[in-house]
């Protein structure tokens, strides 16, 4: 072989070796920057420039922090996968993407200890690689607006929303057009709940509770609320007149006095024996007494009639929850009326929690609703915890409720309190009405009777649950049965003491 063969052999092979060196020769890349949503699945990307897999390829994913932590190893010669500490069930290469040089990573469930930067590492044969992405998580929840009850003169309503990251911020987009505090807590997974109260006045209309972050994508959700004028409480027409009332007492104590120091002065000035001054002075006292009596028992009457203006003027509408109920009684259409209505006509055959349960619960300030119980032998009304309605509604009312509830009950006639251990007011009356007044300040759930306007029981109650009315007809013999509970939306001042 002669010199210009060998040369010309030479230049071949170096070719042959640089084609090969090139064509190992590759890129990876990724965008700067992804966006992940909590509890979903994201994707890292990765792509090889050659458009196809190197030989022997390894591909490594890395997690930036203080150190380099791997999450993800794959070894295409023997199709080997090796998973970070906690990363077993949450990384996935997609294989078919490999001929084309993708080797994007899937990272399943996004938590947002998950954000941060990540390192994409490329190595074949004869060359390696590597790219970084930054992953940007966020989270975003529902908001919704409460009613917790009356307020002074307004209403007072809460709004909610949890689930977020990045931080988020609250705002009531009211007419005052003022900015209200909020309050925020982070749980375990360091996700961000909201909540924020505010009180409007009568004349408001709508009310829109907007949380919005201020971070990678600005995500932003409300919530909107209608209040009509009817559940705005109102003032008390007899405050006024408690306070002539008062004044009255005392100009009659002051008269009182006049007649007690006349009396004295007539028993020095008639100089009577000693028996006639004890006589006269015994009868001038007893006739005192009894007078001064007679004044504290109208006085009381009087502060009874007030405390029961005052707790119906929080008066609230409820209705009655046709899927929240026991099997055997009916409600109206209305939502107002409730009746036993046993499938069977043998006696004592229901069991369980007769009751129904209203769609209102309330959580907070003051509420008042009345029922007309006519004259009925047997009934039961009162309030049960949000955990006592849940679990009665699993288990279909077939077992009685034992515990989370408060209720002033009739049976026979005779009053009985399942929770409370003080005596009832007084053993003798016969509501047709019973008011029911519900007050979170002080923690006292109280029963009247309407017709009389008097007050029958108060019992505390001790819990921060949110409370929804129930309402049971009884059992109730013979035609009693046929009479049901209806609940009365009456907002008049005076209510007749004769009901047909």
């Amino acid at each position: 072989m002669d010199l210009k063969q060998c040369f010309i052999l030479r230049s071949f092979c170096i070719a042959v070796l640089v084609s090969i060196s090139s064509s190992e020769h590759f890129e990876v890349s990724s965008p700067p920057t992804v966006i992940g949503t909590v509890g979903q699945d994201v994707i890292l990307p990765c792509q090889i420039s050659l458009g196809r897999q190197p030989q022997s390829m390894e591909v490594q994913w890395q997690k930036i922090g203080n150190d380099y932590v791997s999450i993800y190893q794959f070894k295409a010669a023997s199709l080997l996968e090796t998973f970070g500490h906690g990363y077993e069930s949450r990384t996935v290469l997609a294989k078919e993407g490999l001929p084309n040089g993708n080797v994007s990573l899937k990272l399943k469930n996004v938590q947002v200890t998950d954000e941060g930067s990540y390192r994409c590492i490329v190595k074949s044969t004869s060359w390696s690689d590597n790219t970084k992405t930054a992953l940007c998580v966020t989270g975003m929840g529902m908001v919704s607006i409460e009613i917790l009850g009356p307020e002074g003169k307004g209403i007072k309503l809460a709004c909610r929303s949890s689930g977020w990251f990045p931080r988020p911020e609250l705002q009531w987009l009211i007419i005052d057009n003022q900015s209200h505090p909020f309050e925020l807590e982070q749980d375990h997974e360091q996700l961000f709940s909201v909540f924020s109260s505010i009180t409007v006045l009568r004349g408001t209309r709508e009310v829109t509770c907007l949380v919005q972050e201020k971070g990678h994508l600005q995500m932003k959700q409300k919530a909107t609320i209608s209040l009509s004028r009817d559940i705005f409480p109102q003032t008390s027409p007899w405050l006024p007149a408690f306070w002539v009332l008062f004044m009255l007492s005392f100009l009659v104590f002051g008269v009182t006095g006049f007649y007690i120091n006349k009396g004295k002065q007539k028993y020095y000035l008639k100089k009577r024996s000693e028996e006639e001054e004890r006589l006269f002075h015994e009868s001038q006292m007893n006739t005192l007494k009894g007078e001064n009596s007679s004044m504290r028992d109208k006085l009381e009457r009087i502060q009874a009639e007030l405390d029961f203006r005052k707790a119906q003027s929080y008066l609230v509408r409820v209705h009655l929850d046709p899927s929240c109920k026991h099997p055997e009684l009916a409600v109206s259409a209305d939502f107002s009326e409730v009746q036993y209505k046993p499938t069977s006509s043998e006696a004592a055959t229901t069991a369980g929690a007769l009751i129904a349960v209203a769609k209102e619960g309330f959580g907070g300030g003051r509420q008042y609703w009345q029922v007309w119980v006519r004259d009925k032998m047997e009934w039961e009304l009162g309030v049960l915890t949000e955990a006592t309605r849940d679990m009665l509604e699993k288990q279909k009312f077939e077992a009685p409720q034992e515990e989370g509830y408060w209720s002033l009950r009739m049976l026979n006639g005779r009053y009985h309190s399942e929770e409370a251990g003080d005596q009832i007011g007084s053993r003798f009356l016969k509501p047709q009405m019973v008011g029911v007044y519900l007050d979170w300040e002080e923690h006292i759930m109280s029963f009247y009777s309407v017709n009389s306007m008097t007050a029958i029981m108060k019992i505390p109650i001790e819990t921060s649950e949110k409370l929804y009315p129930f309402f049971s007809p009884g059992h109730s013999e013979l035609g009693d049965k046929e009479k049901p509970l209806i609940i009365y939306h009456n907002r008049d001042w005076d209510f007749p003491t004769q009901l047909g």
